[in-house]
């Protein structure tokens, strides 16, 4: 009967909409046409595993940012809607969608709610305790919800679960527990699928439910306007902007301020949830922002990553300084500055010196290499072994402390250690700079790609005996570094440019010496200039082969020197000589055999006509994948 009445209520208001005013009935309660919709993100998500002896692990220390489902794989929501008051709206009219960004092979997806403890157990399930072993039951009588997903790559998805969510509240469950899994969970030639998880949101948003209601099914008779309006204006913050502990009680105050729009409360209430949710914004402070750490100029990307843009100590927020064994290459801490070890840094800023309008992404993002002044070789995650190690089998591509030996899983922990002697791919670092507190965060990418703009980062730290990197997710966490940069210690490292049978040797001026009487080089008349803010000296007419240098620096009470080698290029640059040209030449004009029946075949027999005479080469400015919008997709050329 009630059901009748507010059916009524809704038709009287539709009138009064076209003119005829409808001011109180039944009760003197006003009646207001509504549909209030609010985003509710996942408070807990999971995936469990039985795929590759898997049964027993929490799968968020082996994978944080993806849920995977399928081929053994089952994934675990949990939603609070405590704050939707059932007395006040209708559960049957509501409407739930379950948002998310999925990834990888199509599959026939099912819901289902799912009890909200482990199995046998009344202990809630959590990301850090549910395995498949002990993953929680599907709930008894729960509907059951199935989309059929073709795509292979990534797509957002919407999925309606209004009867799944309606069922449990209607059952007085509040705090909803979602299991997803697939038609073809159990079928080994049947490829997983991923979506982002609520701790990968830097490029799309984690899962979330969006809950539609429908009409109050009785109005309190306040203004929730202003509310509604204030609440919308918090929502378009963003998260990373700002400080934790301010976002916190943000969240806190929207929290509140949904909560007393969806329920009967007086004008009072509300005009005080909007004072408190303006309070919060108000006391919003800003998040300190990374700057890049600027690197030196010398003339192009490969120079510049050759000489340190600081020599420096590294420290920790407890004053204790990182110093290296110049034996075992390990790093440890301690407190004596003294002890400390120097450090050379290096940037390698590829968007310095390329006229490009891109954001760094993936493999073109500034990367840094740190070399330690005690061995002379860089910090790397790489294990680097003997051929007869390689030969035994027995060698580890990574310094692991512990987990898998091998593989790609970042469920493991990295020693980082000094015993690089070129930065190659193990060697790269990436560095933020807190200018303003003037901190420092360093990530590795562990054994992870990075070619797209999502790789992952984890944190490097320091324990009391070693530098450490892990991908474990309860373990990644945040960890300051301070770099106290070294006056009077600058490394005389030398660059070269060779242009026939002359080349350029520059070099950054030591300490900030740019008197070039304080430089000197062992090759008699050659005169050392400070140009361009660098030091620059010309060697000219040098013969064909190898030759080396020495480059002396002696001022302010320092001495130092550095050796460069310089290799001048001998035409045409092929294993042939020009007298090895000349005759094969002769005996081809000649016609004299096997000479002349090869000539006929380079000519003929060479695919694309690439050796041809009159071939034209085709050139382009850079080679890319189609990934940037500065570059076609013309790998295949250059292929």
């Amino acid at each position: 009967m009630f059901r009748l009445i507010r059916r009524a209520l809704s038709l009287l208001l539709c009138v009064s909409l076209l003119g005829t005013p409808l001011t109180t009935f039944l009760l003197g309660t006003t009646l207001v046409a509504a549909a209030e919709a609010d985003t509710f993100p996942a408070t807990q998500d999971a995936f469990v595993s039985n795929f590759n002896s898997q049964d027993n692990t929490t799968m968020v220390n082996s994978n944080a940012n993806k849920l995977i489902y399928g081929k053994h794989r089952h994934v675990y929501l949990q939603f609070d809607l405590s704050s939707i008051d059932t007395q006040y709206y209708a559960i049957e009219e509501m409407q739930m969608n379950l948002n998310f960004r999925k990834s990888h092979a199509p599959n026939e997806l099912i819901f289902t709610e799912s009890e909200p403890t482990l199995r046998n157990s009344t202990e809630p399930w959590t990301v850090t305790n549910v395995t498949y072993n002990n993953r929680p039951y599907d709930m008894a009588g729960s509907p059951v919800v199935t989309k059929n997903v073709v795509s292979t790559g990534e797509e957002n998805l919407s999925v309606d679960v209004s009867s799944i969510f309606q069922s449990a509240l209607s059952s007085g469950r509040k705090t909803v527990s979602i299991h997803l899994t697939t038609a073809s969970v159990n079928d080994n030639t049947v490829n997983a699928s991923e979506m982002y998880s609520s701790r990968n949101t830097s490029g799309h948003p984690g899962p979330s439910l969006t809950v539609t209601l429908g009409e109050p099914v009785v109005n309190d008779g306040t203004d929730k306007e202003a509310l509604k309006a204030l609440v919308a204006a918090a929502e378009q913050l963003t998260e990373s902007d700002y400080e934790i502990d301010s976002w916190a009680a943000l969240l806190e105050a929207i929290r509140h301020a949904k909560g007393t729009i969806r329920s009967p409360v007086t004008q009072q209430e509300v005009d005080q949830a909007m004072l408190s949710l303006q309070a919060a914004m108000d006391r919003l402070e800003a998040a300190e922002r990374p700057v890049q750490i600027s690197g030196p100029n010398m003339g192009n990307y490969f120079d510049n990553s050759k000489h340190a843009a600081k020599i420096m100590k590294i420290k920790n927020t407890d004053g204790r300084y990182v110093k290296v064994d110049p034996v075992t290459e390990t790093l440890s801490l301690t407190a004596s500055r003294e002890d400390g070890s120097n450090f050379a840094l290096y940037v390698l800023d590829y968007f310095a010196t390329v006229d490009k309008a891109e954001e760094e992404v993936g493999a073109t993002r500034t990367i840094y290499s740190i070399k330690s002044l005690d061995t002379g070789k860089y910090l790397t995650i790489q294990n680097y072994y003997t051929a007869e190690e390689f030969l035994n089998n027995t060698h580890r591509y990574f310094n692991i402390i512990s987990g898998a030996s091998s593989g790609t899983s970042t469920d493991r922990v990295f020693e980082i250690k000094a015993s690089a002697v070129t930065p190659n791919w193990n060697e790269r670092f990436y560095i933020d700079h807190y200018a303003q507190s003037d901190y420092y965060r360093i990530y590795s990418h562990l054994s992870t790609m990075r070619d797209d703009s999502g790789f992952d980062r984890f944190n490097v730290k320091m324990t009391e005996d070693s530098m450490q990197s892990t991908g474990i997710a309860l373990e990644n966490s945040e960890y300051r570094f301070y770099f106290e940069e070294v006056t009077g210690a600058d490394l005389l490292e030398v660059s070269q440019k060779v242009t026939g049978n002359d080349v350029l040797l520059h070099w950054r001026p030591l300490n900030g010496d740019t008197n070039p009487e304080n430089y000197s080089i062992d090759r008699a008349g050659t005169e050392v200039q400070f140009t361009e803010g660098r030091m620059k000296a010309t060697i000219a007419d040098l013969s064909i082969g190898s030759h080396r240098f020495t480059i002396t620096y002696s001022g302010h009470g320092i001495q130092t020197e550095s050796g460069v080698a310089v290799r001048i290029f001998s035409h045409p640059g092929i294993l042939h000589t020009q007298e090895d040209l000349d005759s094969m030449r002769h005996h081809v004009q000649a016609k004299e055999e096997p000479w002349y029946s090869d000539y006929q075949r380079l000519q003929n027999s060479v695919p694309y006509h690439l050796s041809s005479f009159n071939y034209m080469t085709t050139a382009f400015t850079n080679v890319g994948r189609g990934g940037a919008p500065s570059d076609s997709g013309n790998i295949g050329y250059f292929e």
